[in-house]
């Protein structure tokens, strides 16, 4: 049995969903559900499932008391340009956070 990888394309479109929630959007379930599923699988496969983990750094520092709104649209920011482009370190698991936040809080748990 094999499980399914991890998103490996930047979820722009996903990251978007989210800000567009957490400014009070109404978007509906199953597309929100799915937009949390592609942030969170790319969010750990930028840390737990082979990049770095970030623990403490200077960005991760700046964006922790920044909200929930500033965080996704700082991720939006590290898309990259092209195929070759190396991104610098930035804190996924601050998203990662806020995708599992809003899914819980929209299957009610």
């Amino acid at each position: 049995m094999m499980l399914t990888p991890y998103p490996t394309d930047f979820p722009t479109y996903a990251l978007g969903l989210l800000v567009d929630r957490v400014k009070g959007g109404d978007i509906p379930a199953p597309v929100l559900v799915h937009a949390c599923w592609n942030v969170a699988g790319y969010a750990l496969a930028q840390t737990l499932g082979g990049g770095p983990l970030i623990t403490a750094d200077p960005v991760a520092e700046t964006l922790e008391g920044a909200g929930d709104l500033a965080v996704l649209e700082a991720a939006i920011e590290q898309e990259p340009t092209c195929a070759q482009a190396v991104q610098g370190l930035f804190p996924w698991s601050l998203v990662l956070s806020i995708a599992i936040r809003i899914l819980s809080k929209q299957l009610g748990l």
